[in-house]
């Protein structure tokens, strides 16, 4: 169903990055065991760390090989009180994944709609395909009528959608952020997705920056009582 409305939070924290293979392990242990509790505890709606899938036919390398989000009611949550106090007062093991990360690309993202939702649970879903770009000014009146009138319909039509939703950065580059849900990993091999993603790479050729990067879910929570 294609709606004007969020189906849960407006506000995201998406952070990729890689490491070195040695932390691999120790880095989904720290964000299991310390990062997400402390996020989820002070009231984020939900979270989940994804792997990138390595065989995908992601059109544009480049992207980073793992990915976190934090979903909040909205972008302000990330400017209060409580999150604030959580970067200021990192702990020693916070400081050195930090300093470990390689080439990482920090977002505080806001949504905006219409998005494609075919749930209304709260939680990120299994796999996701992250699109990321800039677009020239001229191009993004023309890009805008065509992702409301032209685009999200065909998503729609995807088997296997669970939701599409768009966002812009207030802080993070590429400033656009597409975020295409699904309930594995069969649908992407779905014509209707291979003709609906091809659609908008040739609609955004003339975008500089641009990534597209599919991960698989490793790790998730969801607010207790989050059912959207």
């Amino acid at each position: 169903m294609i709606t004007s409305k969020a189906t849960n939070g407006t506000g995201m924290l998406a952070v990729f990055c890689d490491l070195e293979p040695q932390w691999h392990r120790e880095f989904r242990e720290w964000l299991r065991d310390d990062m997400i509790p402390a996020r989820m505890k002070i009231g984020f709606l939900a979270s989940a760390s994804y792997d990138r899938i390595r065989d995908a036919a992601d059109e544009h390398g480049g992207t980073e090989p793992f990915v976190t989000v934090y979903e909040t009611a909205s972008i302000g949550d990330l400017y209060g009180a409580p999150y604030q106090a959580l970067r200021a007062n990192r702990d020693q093991r916070d400081k050195d994944f930090h300093a470990r990360f390689i080439n990482p690309a920090r977002y505080t993202l806001s949504w905006v709609g219409p998005e494609v939702s075919r749930t209304d649970k709260a939680g990120f879903a299994p796999v996701v395909v992250f699109d990321r770009f800039d677009l020239p000014e001229v191009a993004v009146q023309e890009f805008n009528l065509w992702y409301v009138t032209k685009y999200l319909p065909l998503i729609n039509a995807v088997p296997g959608i669970v939701r599409v939703r768009r966002y812009m950065a207030m802080e993070g580059s590429p400033r656009h952020v597409l975020m295409h849900e699904f309930d594995g990993q069969a649908p992407l091999g779905n014509p209707a997705w291979t003709e609906a993603h091809a659609d908008l790479s040739e609609v955004l050729s003339p975008a500089a920056r641009r990534t597209s990067g599919t991960y698989s879910r490793v790790l998730a929570a969801v607010r207790s009582g989050g059912d959207g």
